[in-house]
């Protein structure tokens, strides 16, 4: 939570753009305001980005780091089984 409204947003838009859009099912921020009191009892707004990612988002994710991890995860495994070679 922060008082700025702006960085919130950037940051909600960063980690939204993160996540693959898949057909209808689109990542979404939704930027919300509350009321909170210091120390003082002064109220003052602070704001908070609710941010809902499908499911569908999340597995397209989870493929795409699958699939740029096996060629990695191939040699580690040839190298291994097959012995180092100079």
């Amino acid at each position: 939570m922060t008082p700025d409204r702006d960085e919130v947003e950037a940051l909600a838009n960063s980690v939204i753009a993160v996540y693959p859009k898949v057909t209808s099912a689109i990542p979404v921020a939704k930027i919300e305001q509350s009321l909170v009191a210091d120390d003082n009892g002064e109220q003052y707004s602070v704001f908070y980005a609710y941010i809902k990612i499908p499911f569908v988002c999340r597995l397209a994710a989870i493929l795409e780091d699958l699939d740029y991890m096996t060629p990695v995860l191939l040699n580690i495994v040839a190298l291994a089984w097959g012995g180092f070679v100079l």
